[in-house]
């Protein structure tokens, strides 16, 4: 009897932090945003690029946007995969990015219109 008493104390011990553990929550994935424009400049080097966005009202500047190429950022022209060496200032172009935690536009796909 006394070692089933010891049984049952050690097994509540062990099951107690399991079942007051919290059970690990999923993020929900961030939505890209996404900037379309003319290119201002292209620093391969880099991998930085500046993206003039049309004004949207009349008397309303423009905006300039600067996005990071990332290694796996796939950009294409025409269809065909293209590399960052192939993006010129003049170029038109929708790039897809999230915003990292210091405030950086990470590219993940870049269309050449």
């Amino acid at each position: 009897m006394m070692r089933l008493a010891i049984f049952a104390v050690i097994l509540t011990v062990l099951a107690v932090p399991v079942y007051g553990q919290e059970v690990a929550t999923q993020e929900a994935p961030v939505a890209a945003d996404i900037v379309s424009g003319k290119v201002i400049s292209v620093d391969a080097s880099s991998s930085m690029i500046i993206i003039e966005q049309a004004a949207v009202a009349e008397g309303k500047i423009a905006e300039t946007t600067e996005v990071e190429v990332m290694p796996d950022t796939k950009i294409s022209k025409a269809g065909v995969e293209s590399k960052i060496q192939d993006i010129q200032a003049g170029d038109m172009l929708k790039a897809e990015y999230k915003t990292d935690e210091a405030g950086m536009k990470k590219v993940a796909t870049i269309t050449i219109k």
